[in-house]
């Protein structure tokens, strides 16, 4: 299995790590929009990193997926899909250490590299099966 699958994996499992952290101490599970509405501090960017790695993972999958059906090479897919994986973990530490310049730097890199993915049939090199 090509090791970007496992990326994918990780990148679906990794909102509910945050999450996690976005709970705190006072979590009401009978309303838990409740607990992330009245959040401050770290628990606040914790619900907000958890609710962007959301919105993060579809396009990541879909690139993913395009690059695999499109016949790029399995080696480049897997070496950018770990890079996106390690601006996302460097975009969640800036953010739950409160460091906006840094974390918005993050997340634009790995949208590159995200559109880098999804483009990749177009100019990378070609799985040796085709």
């Amino acid at each position: 299995m090509l090791l970007a699958y496992w990326i994918v994996l990780l990148a679906a499992l990794m909102p509910f790590g945050l999450v996690q952290i976005a709970r705190g101490p006072n979590f009401n599970n009978a309303k838990p929009r409740d607990t992330y509405a009245n959040a401050e501090g770290r628990q606040k960017r914790a619900y907000n990193a958890h609710v962007n790695s959301l919105e993060a993972f579809p396009i990541f999958a879909a690139a993913v997926l395009v690059a695999v059906q499109g016949g790029a090479a399995s080696w480049v897919l897997s070496v950018l899909a770990v890079v996106w994986l390690l601006l996302r973990c460097g975009f969640i530490y800036a953010y739950l250490k409160d460091m906006p310049r840094e974390r918005s730097a993050l997340w634009a890199l790995a949208m590159i590299v995200n559109v880098a993915i999804f483009t990749l049939p177009l100019w990378g090199p070609r799985a040796s099966f085709y």
